[in-house]
């Protein structure tokens, strides 16, 4: 196809520089004839002589034998068209035969084609079959192999946890033992905690009781140091009645001396021992004694509130630690019965 492709080309070639040639020899030849006519003309319209008239039909004659060559070549190039034409229409006829030849050689080819395309597309088809079921066979052997591991090794491990659920279940029987036991401490401890919780209220009790008594004889304590004070009052008041007595007493006794009248003198003495003064004496020391025992008794309170303070905060700690270890002991019972309900049985 490609050699008859190359063939037209240069035929067609051929076709065109003949038409070419042809058209070239036209246009001599019309320029020949009118330099022709246009020496015919000068010669009808010259007035020389006869030698120049000789020179011009020279040249007339030269002239139109070129242009009969002319005209001849441009016929033989006419005849050359022709001929290139008819065997260019030959070859374009044996073209176009090929031409279908080719078509239908081509479509043979095409079928051909298709029909390998199509064997070939079912060769792999078939391919990629055989290769898929050959990988499901090798996925299928590979899960079988990783079942029969998995199985075995669920079967170690069944084994494995069977002995773990003997050895937690004996565990869990030593702990069980172990948590009755600290049960029935912890119960013993707990009757121990309330009754310690129940003597906690009763010296919390006496401790408020106390206070209250401290309180009270606070306030007796405040109630006889006003008394104290009255009574100091009271005895200043008579101490400053006596001095003015006793400064009065000291006139009496001047005039006494002057007048020599012992009366008066004696009046004085009695008026220095006063009754009055001798029972405000007697009330201050008493009230006196009075609050040095309340004093006593207030101290004596402090000492009783303190020792129990003391003995409340022991009993706190006590408790403390008691309620700290009953924490513990409730937490680790916890921890091992969820140990031991947790344990997976297979």
């Amino acid at each position: 196809l490609e050699d008859e492709r190359m063939q037209r080309k240069l035929e067609r070639e051929v076709v065109e520089k003949e038409l070419t040639n042809g058209r070239e020899l036209e246009r001599e030849i019309c320029q020949l004839k009118e330099e022709i006519l246009v020496l015919k003309k000068i010669n009808g319209s010259s007035n020389q002589g006869e030698d120049a008239d000789g020179k011009l039909a020279t040249n007339v004659l030269e002239l139109e034998e070129q242009v009969k060559r002319l005209e001849e070549s441009l016929e033989q190039e006419r005849h050359k068209g022709d001929l290139a034409n008819r065997n260019m229409e030959i070859a374009k006829k044996q073209a176009e035969s090929a031409k279908k030849k080719a078509k239908e050689a081509k479509k043979l080819a095409d079928a051909e084609k298709t029909k390998a395309d199509q064997e070939k597309r079912r060769a792999d088809q078939e391919k990629r079959r055989a290769d898929l079921e050959k990988s499901k066979v090798e996925e299928h052997r590979y899960v079988a192999e990783a079942a029969k591991k998995e199985t075995e090794k669920e079967k170690a491990k069944v084994v494995e946890e069977r002995a773990k659920v003997e050895e937690a279940n004996e565990r869990a029987s030593a702990e069980k033992k172990k948590a009755d036991i600290e049960k029935k401490r912890a119960d013993s401890e707990m009757k121990i905690s309330q009754e310690l919780r129940k003597s906690l209220e009763a010296e919390r009790k006496k401790t408020a009781d106390e206070k209250i008594r401290a309180e009270n004889m606070c306030r007796m304590f405040e109630d006889e140091r006003q008394r104290r004070e009255v009574l100091k009052k009271e005895l200043q008041d008579a101490l400053s009645a006596r001095k003015e007595n006793n400064q009065f007493g000291q006139y009496v006794a001047r005039e006494d001396e002057s007048r020599g009248d012992k009366s008066v003198s004696s009046s004085g003495k009695k008026i220095k021992k006063s009754p009055r003064e001798k029972l405000l004496k007697e009330k201050l020391k008493l009230r006196m004694q009075q609050l040095e025992q309340v004093k006593r008794m207030i101290k004596v309170e402090k000492s009783k509130k303190n020792l129990l303070q003391l003995e409340v905060s022991l009993l706190k700690q006590d408790a403390v630690q008691f309620l700290l270890r009953l924490d513990i002991l409730e937490k680790a019972f916890v921890c091992d019965v969820e140990h031991v309900n947790g344990t997976p049985l297979k």
